[in-house]
């Protein structure tokens, strides 16, 4: 006689129905917490930055929205070595300036690798810089509803 038979024959439908759920359950949870990464500037030089869309939330002039930047090379920061950074920024859409709310380093290509260096302070205020891929993540974060 078959084991794996009488396992089937004798199992309640109730526990079939519970792991049928849970299953469903993880996989949705687990697609609500991976990150959806979009490129903000096809055109920008390094580093290559990417927005999580579903972060974005506007309260009247202020946008707060999870960035990634990404390079190519290791990069050396305040002794961290790193590839990319995970960045919590907020952005004025009437003074056209930014700040860091958290960031994170990270040793590998978009956020992958050993985490390095974390902080939740608050950077000050400064101005979006024309030339840089933060003009870029302005625009982008502003023009949101």
């Amino acid at each position: 006689m078959n084991p794996g038979h009488l396992l089937r024959d004798h199992t309640p439908p109730k526990l079939h129905l519970s792991l049928v759920l849970l299953i469903t359950i993880l996989a949705v949870m687990s697609g609500l917490v991976s990150a959806e990464w979009l490129r903000v500037d096809e055109t920008a030089s390094e580093p290559t930055a990417y927005i999580d869309p579903d972060t974005i939330r506007r309260y009247g002039d202020l946008v707060n929205m999870w960035i990634l930047y990404d390079y190519e090379a290791l990069q050396t920061e305040m002794e961290e070595v790193f590839t990319s950074i995970k960045v919590q920024a907020e952005f004025d859409c009437a003074s056209e300036s930014m700040r860091g709310l958290a960031v994170t380093y990270f040793e590998g290509n978009l956020e992958t690798g050993d985490e390095g260096y974390t902080s939740e302070d608050f950077e000050p205020w400064l101005p979006v810089d024309p030339d840089s891929p933060n003009a870029a993540l302005w625009a982008a974060a502003c023009s949101m509803e």
